[in-house]
């Protein structure tokens, strides 16, 4: 899938995760809700849930630097190099350890485990960014929103994939016009790919999303996962 990477949590030991969440402050935040990014001298440890990243274009469109999920640290690119042009909202309900800067910087003195892997994670989301510079200014549209719908995704109870949304949030996050949004999913319906109800996406064949999302990115070497394309892309290209 194409949301296969790591996180800080899986590259250091369950112990030093643990210690760097202990005695947190912890926050449930629901769906479409904001949430800090690196402000205040805080950071968050996302325990469940998912959060989109993201900044904007001189345009005002939004674009997306990354979907956080369980195991992710959010806020340390922004804290970091205090550029405060981030903002960041949850995109399921979502629950989220809050931790100071005073008490990462002193672990990472504690622990070279951990400072290794916050310079890890310096390098994902700064390859992550090159990567959607990419997308936004040579990916075809149905490449980026199979990418997003991939990511936005859950699983029901009853096996369903889902993407609980609308067209407006969609288009926000790929960084587009809603009717641009509208257009390549009725296109995706037609291939059988989803089913569109009120403020839902049923993905009806996730591989065949999966396929459309990083075929393109294979040929541009920015694909996370090898996934042979098993049809044509809709003609729809970056708008």
């Amino acid at each position: 899938m194409i949301r296969d990477r790591s996180t800080l949590r899986s590259r250091i030991s369950a112990q030093l995760w643990d210690e760097l969440v202990h005695d947190a402050i912890e926050t449930d935040v629901h769906a479409g809700s904001s949430l800090f990014t690196g402000r205040r001298e805080r950071l968050g440890a996302v325990l469940a849930g998912s959060v989109r990243l993201f900044t904007w274009a001189s345009s005002g469109r939004q674009v997306t630097a990354r979907y956080a999920r369980p195991g992710d640290l959010i806020g340390v690119g922004a804290l970091l190099s205090g550029d405060s042009a981030w903002d960041s909202e949850a995109v399921a309900d979502s629950r989220v350890a809050i931790i100071s800067f005073d008490r990462l910087h002193a672990l990472s003195i504690q622990h070279p485990e951990l400072a290794w892997a916050l310079a890890e994670e310096a390098s994902i989301i700064s390859a992550e960014a090159i990567h959607t510079i990419i997308g936004a200014g040579y990916e075809p549209m149905p490449v980026r929103l199979a990418a997003h719908l991939l990511e936005l995704s859950q699983q029901t109870s009853d096996g369903q994939t889902v993407v609980r949304t609308t067209h407006k949030h969609l288009a926000e996050a790929v960084g587009t016009a809603r009717e641009v949004v509208t257009r390549v999913l009725k296109r995706f319906r037609e291939m059988g790919i989803i089913e569109i109800g009120p403020g839902s996406i049923v993905i009806l064949r996730p591989e065949e999303l999966t396929s459309l999302a990083t075929g393109h990115r294979q040929l541009l070497g920015t694909a996370t996962v090898n996934a042979p394309m098993l049809r044509p892309l809709p003609a729809d290209t970056c708008e």
